[in-house]
């Protein structure tokens, strides 16, 4: 019963799944290569390996699509492509200068804020460890910072600065900066319940597990079928969405627009808009 009924919910999301793996494989060809020694910009050193790390999380995303059961996985994954897209195209908008000061705030001062971070959590967990086993802690001793460390970053960062940058940095104030620049942006600011959803679904609280129980309790409704159909229609149409994104501000921002470029983000545009059909289709039919 089980593969009958995952067999005729692969049959009817296959084509969708596959047709969206084209966009984004196509997409990448024309790109390549990502990093270019023209462009003469340290930015690159963080968004070539964002884009590509982010191609890779949403090619597992279509493949966890394929399978009814893993569609609550593929919106873990989603939340993280949702995050990482927000930060790719914050860093590359603006002027230069603009850039420059994003690209320190994110790759050097960030960072910096995580020592301070991990070497607290490292003292914490090799204390509990120690009173409850005997355990080896060598792992967790490489993050422990030096005294000497620990002054330069404290009197660099005050913990309400601290505060305040990592805050700057989440995905709500993101999408916020970004929508207010960009009209692309704006319809994307309703994925904040969904990126506020997968919360649940990580942390395992109550709220993410009734819902995946709901997912196996109901398996054999006659509507399941159709509702799992839209729940991966809807995420096939988040990661066409946001990797059209990517695609643009990458080249927007180092002036690389071909006509072919234009015509591959405008196909992938019709296309969200057919799935978003489908979608809200099933929704009136079933709310």
């Amino acid at each position: 019963m089980d593969k009958i009924q995952d067999s005729s919910y692969r049959d009817k999301i296959k084509e969708y799944i596959l047709l969206a793996n084209i966009f984004i494989k196509d997409f990448f060809e024309i790109l390549i290569p990502i990093y270019r020694d023209e462009f003469n910009d340290e930015l690159q050193d963080v968004t070539t390996f964002l884009f590509t790390s982010l191609h890779s999380t949403s090619e597992s995303i279509l493949l966890l699509s394929f399978n009814e059961s893993a569609l609550y996985d593929a919106d873990v994954l989603l939340r993280t492509v949702m995050e990482g897209t927000v930060k790719f195209c914050y860093l590359l908008s603006g002027t230069k200068e603009q850039r420059k000061a994003k690209y320190k705030e994110y790759k050097v001062f960030l960072t910096e804020i995580n020592e301070l971070d991990e070497h607290e959590k490292s003292i914490e967990s090799i204390a509990i460890l120690k009173k409850f086993s005997n355990y080896s802690v060598k792992t967790l001793e490489l993050d422990i910072l030096e005294e000497q460390r620990i002054r330069e970053l404290e009197e660099k960062y005050s913990k309400n600065n601290r505060r305040k940058l990592s805050g700057r940095w989440s995905y709500k104030k993101l999408l916020n900066k970004l929508a207010e620049t960009d009209v692309i942006f704006e319809s994307q600011l309703a994925t904040l319940s969904a990126y506020s959803f997968s919360s649940h679904l990580i942390h395992y609280d109550w709220s993410g597990l009734s819902t995946r129980q709901s997912q196996i309790l109901n398996a054999y409704s006659e509507d399941r079928l159709e509702l799992s159909f839209g729940h991966a229609i809807r995420i096939l149409s988040n990661v066409l969405s946001f990797y059209n994104f990517r695609v643009i501000y990458h080249c927007k921002c180092y002036d690389i627009f071909s006509e072919e470029i234009r015509e591959m983000v405008l196909t992938t545009f019709d296309y969200i808009k057919e799935l978003d059909e489908v979608a809200n289709e099933l929704v009136d039919k079933h709310l």
